[in-house]
């Protein structure tokens, strides 16, 4: 509900409705809203982690994990009601949220971390340089797939990665 319509759209009660418990008993689990948020930001930030961890894994070839990781973003920007990192958003949504902005940013760290380590397995030069500019792509590409259709946003996006991945390769 949050992703689909929003965190400020989004009330304790419907949340409630939605899972078949009480208010009351949604400020029991939780104490609050925001909390209930963050909550569901971190779960779901996990989900995307263990997702791009378990495609990596199917390959031995450090460039070929990089690559599952570009890859299992396509898939992600091109799948059924996909509109945008669901960790970016909140934190546009909630800029006063100091806990939304940081999760936000460590999870794009952990990426960066991610594809500069397979990129310095593979031999790339530099790694950091060429981890920072995929997260930019995948970001890029992450947003403008909310106006444009996103099947076109993944094939340039792969395009642009390829090209980069080519430049920083030996």
């Amino acid at each position: 509900l949050f992703y689909r319509e929003g965190l400020h759209a989004i009330t304790a009660e419907r949340v409630a409705d939605h899972a078949g418990l009480t208010k009351p008993t949604i400020y029991n689990l939780f104490g609050s809203k925001d909390a209930l948020v963050f909550e569901t930001l971190q779960r779901r930030g996990h989900q995307i982690r263990q997702y791009i961890e378990r495609r990596a894994a199917e390959h031995d070839d450090p460039e070929e994990k990089l690559m599952s990781v570009m890859l299992a973003h396509a898939e992600m920007l091109t799948s059924e009601g996909f509109h945008g990192c669901p960790l970016v958003i909140a934190a546009v949504q909630s800029p006063e949220s100091t806990q939304a902005r940081e999760l936000a940013n460590a999870h794009k760290a952990w990426l960066q971390g991610l594809l500069a380590q397979f990129a310095k397995r593979a031999g790339m030069k530099p790694p950091d340089v060429l981890a920072s500019s995929l997260v930019l792509i995948l970001e890029g590409a992450a947003a403008l797939s909310a106006v444009q259709p996103a099947e076109l946003v993944a094939k340039h996006a792969r395009a642009a990665v390829r090209a980069l991945i080519g430049a920083h390769t030996p």
